[in-house]
């Protein structure tokens, strides 16, 4: 599905349906056609085609005026993020990580990715605010447009089972890596590496490794070159990051989904699942306009020039569920 999402002719597809109820197909469907409506992304309408069950729409007017609609709630985003940030800060100073890494290497990959983007996204989960779908009924978004300045996310590869490592990669609306990623048999392979053990696999592993910058032999001994988070760094952050999830969603988060039933355009919609995952994107978008706006996170950087350990780092935490 990923590649799927990344081919420009669905994103074009998905586009007309934005424009028109029932787009008319192209005389020669393009080749993604047919993987689309297998997925149930997009589906034939008569002469045309429209979106599938598993495609919500989200347009232009679901934007419309949502900062200042969320001015209060999204000022107490800020606040508990700064108080939040902090507390990670004197965490992370205790951390082996933090004898290679100075914060403001890690600060955007802490702050934004692990607590505003997963730990909150897995106390929404905890809290059942809104629920998992299994991976064949999961839903997606299309934004005809991004209403806020900044959008950040996460991407994370699981390691293989039953290692519980993962690597997770941030990106930001002005900076997004491109190209392969490590499979999970390399996470694994990253894993062993950061707890010294013998990394296994083969030298093309290796070399992959080295290829996506991820590693690089000192002393003939393969080392991370990104931040490594091992159970005793994960049991010091968990704590920072869980507490301040749970402020989060309390204290600015459901105060922001009752704001949006004031929205014109989501006002019947929020209380739905399936929407409701798209205004937390959007929630989320935003927060990270008033963060940035109030001086608790630094400017994301820009390319080129972005230092390779920016936003990557491998989470190793046997113990808890926070990445993988």
């Amino acid at each position: 599905m990923a590649a799927l999402l990344r081919e420009r002719s669905f994103q074009s597809l998905v586009g007309r349906l934005f424009r028109a109820e029932a787009p008319a197909l192209p005389p020669e469907p393009p080749p993604v056609w047919e993987e689309a409506v297998r997925l149930d992304l997009l589906a034939a309408a008569g002469d045309g085609y429209r979106a599938g069950r598993r495609l919500v729409l989200i347009p232009a007017a679901a934007g419309r005026g949502v900062a200042d609609l969320l001015r209060p709630a999204l000022a107490r985003y800020a606040e508990i993020a700064a108080d939040t940030g902090a507390r990670l800060r004197a965490a992370y100073g205790a951390t082996a990580a933090a004898e290679r890494f100075a914060w403001p290497e890690v600060s955007h990959a802490l702050l934004a990715g692990l607590f505003l983007d997963l730990a909150m996204g897995r106390e929404v989960l905890r809290s059942g605010r809104i629920s998992r779908r299994p991976t064949g009924d999961a839903v997606l978004w299309a934004f005809q447009e991004i209403s806020a300045e900044s959008s950040i996310g996460v991407s994370v590869v699981p390691a293989a089972p039953p290692c519980r490592a993962a690597f997770a990669e941030l990106w930001h609306r002005r900076f997004r890596r491109t190209g392969p990623r490590p499979g999970p048999a390399l996470v694994e392979i990253l894993a062993r590496i950061a707890r010294g053990e013998p990394a296994g696999g083969s030298s093309r592993d290796l070399l992959l490794l080295k290829h996506f910058r991820l590693v690089r032999t000192a002393g003939g001994v393969p080392r991370l070159q990104v931040p490594a988070f091992g159970a005793g760094d994960a049991a010091r952050l968990r704590g920072p990051l869980e507490q301040g999830a749970r402020r989060l969603v309390a204290e600015a988060i459901d105060p922001a989904l009752e704001l949006l039933e004031r929205h014109p355009w989501w006002r019947e919609r929020v209380r739905s699942e399936a929407y409701r995952h798209a205004a937390l994107r959007l929630i989320l978008d935003h927060g990270i306009d008033r963060v940035l706006a109030a001086g608790v996170c630094d400017p994301f950087p820009d390319l080129p020039g972005v230092p390779v350990a920016w936003g990557r780092w491998l989470w190793d935490d046997p113990a808890g569920d926070l990445v993988a």
